[in-house]
């Protein structure tokens, strides 16, 4: 039993770290004319650009790490805690809950490609909803959640 708790505080915490480090990446590298920046006080806006301008000095950081790595880990928080919350649940009630949102964003993706919905497609976004959607289901197969 005590096992179980320790097991479910560790799934909770790796889901925190990747929404933090998700939120992290995405304040520092991101534009500041996202809508998102309007609301940051400018002593906060001062000290994310200094972390960006020391981190652009120091460091090679790859378009990837800046613009799909926040997409998948907060997928991955997400998939985490539904996995928690639905850790009893079997069948097709758990697979809609776990897997309906990161499929509906797949979607939102590949209308954009075909402008049925503004934004640029990126097909490594896909691939950030797609890939913990796929660890996922592997993990439940192999625990014959379905």
């Amino acid at each position: 039993m005590k096992t179980k708790i320790v097991y479910k505080i560790l799934w909770m915490l790796l889901s925190l770290v990747c929404i933090a480090a998700g939120g992290l990446i995405y304040l520092v590298f991101r534009t500041r004319t996202l809508v998102m920046f309007h609301f940051i006080p400018n002593d906060l806006i001062m000290k994310l650009n200094h972390l960006y301008e020391y981190s652009c000095a120091n460091f090679q950081i790859p378009n990837f790490i800046i613009y799909n790595l926040p997409t998948s880990l907060w997928t991955t928080s997400y998939i985490i805690l539904m996995q928690l919350i639905l850790e009893n649940n079997v069948g097709l009630n758990r697979f809609l809950w776990i897997y309906l949102l990161p499929m509906l964003l797949c979607f939102t993706e590949i209308f954009q490609l075909f402008s049925f919905i503004p934004g640029t497609f990126d097909i490594l976004d896909v691939c950030s909803y797609i890939v913990p959607m796929i660890i996922s289901l592997l993990i439940d197969i192999r625990y014959e959640k379905f």
